[in-house]
């Protein structure tokens, strides 16, 4: 079964993106939403889940942490028994925590690897990636960091990529890696992979990002259509 990954740029993505999202979670869709949680944090779910229940999903379960602590034994029974992953967005720093370490790494990688389409928006689609993001508000200091990104794509990801400190986040990344590519979204953008491989693009502005010397950071940025 292929592996279908949907890496959002931000919340204008998500209209387009839901749509194949939910179809990709079978004909009788049951996706789980991961959440950071945190103060007020439910007034945030219809802009996930309104284009879902459009869609005709009449079950979900959300996972967020109560009181800043996670029931990863819900969490892990939610993850095993979802047909559609959505990890949303936030303070990526917060989901690489809760999501990014065990066990619910091994546990979104085994259902990712079984065919579960997983989608990510923002902090969830760099969290996706090799080697994750953590952008200068995130890391508390003047630079970004990266650290172990689940890895369902080769190379490092960044979101609002519309905006010039995005992109400069981007390639301070690409560069610390070694990544060769990179890939952009704007907020409105969201990328289609398929078993690792770039499919199409939906919505836009979203580029690839070529690195032709790490030394100057020079690059080339070449739009998808």
């Amino acid at each position: 079964m292929a592996r279908r990954l949907f890496l959002l740029g931000g919340a204008a993505a998500l209209e387009a993106a839901s749509r194949e999202f939910v179809a990709a979670a079978g004909p009788d869709p049951e996706p789980v939403l991961l959440l950071q949680g945190g103060p007020g944090w439910e007034r945030y779910l219809p802009r996930y889940l309104e284009p879902w229940k459009r869609l005709g999903v009449r079950r979900y379960r959300v996972v967020a942490p109560d009181g800043g602590r996670l029931d990863v034994e819900a969490a892990l029974e939610a993850v095993r028994e979802a047909t559609g992953i959505f990890i949303g967005g936030g303070d990526t720093s917060v989901y690489h925590r809760l999501y990014g370490a065990e066990p619910l790494r091994s546990a979104l990688a085994a259902r990712y690897r079984a065919g579960v389409p997983l989608a990510g928006l923002s902090a969830g689609a760099r969290l996706a990636s090799r080697s994750c993001i953590l952008d200068p508000t995130e890391t508390g200091t003047n630079a970004i960091a990266t650290v172990r990104g689940l890895g369902f794509v080769e190379d490092v990801v960044e979101a609002h990529f519309d905006t010039p400190r995005a992109r400069s986040w981007l390639l301070a990344a690409m560069r610390a890696t070694g990544s060769r590519r990179g890939w952009g979204m704007g907020d409105g953008a969201c990328l289609v992979f398929e078993d690792g491989r770039f499919e199409r693009v939906l919505g836009g502005p979203a580029y690839r990002v070529e690195m032709s010397d790490f030394a100057s950071g020079a690059h080339v940025l070449h739009e998808l259509t």
